[in-house]
């Protein structure tokens, strides 16, 4: 019967202590999420002002500024693909167990980010 208790006391301790890992994954999980949204709010204002300064200032239609500089609609989709696959991977690897392809995609979307968000404050120089 001391047996059985002290099973029961560890089965329980370690209940509780995957909770509150999982408690704590959920945590920084969101705060994650935060990072990317951040990042989506910059790349949001960028694109607005790219589209208003060739609206306004340059009196022409945006799809025409955004056609002539070369690099700008692959830079869009890229910087956008990059953030959603940032936010779901961030998301995946909260249900799965990290690894090293979770890690990999996670890093290659940020950098991803980064890059589309230089390339598109060149294009509002």
């Amino acid at each position: 019967t001391q047996k059985n208790t002290q099973k029961k006391q560890i089965k329980e301790s370690n209940g509780k202590e995957s909770k509150s890992e999982q408690s704590e994954k959920l945590c920084q999980t969101i705060r994650s999420l935060f990072g990317a949204k951040q990042r989506a709010y910059i790349i949001s204002i960028l694109l607005l002002y790219i589209h208003f300064y060739s609206e306004l200032i340059l009196k022409e239609h945006p799809e025409n500024h955004i056609k002539n500089i070369w690099y700008l609609p692959f830079i869009i989709y890229f910087t956008t693909f990059c953030l959603f696959l940032n936010m779901f991977c961030l998301i995946v690897e909260f249900f799965v167990e990290e690894n090293s392809l979770t890690n990999f995609a996670i890093g290659f979307a940020i950098s991803g980010v980064h890059v589309g968000l230089a390339c598109l404050v060149l294009a509002c120089l």
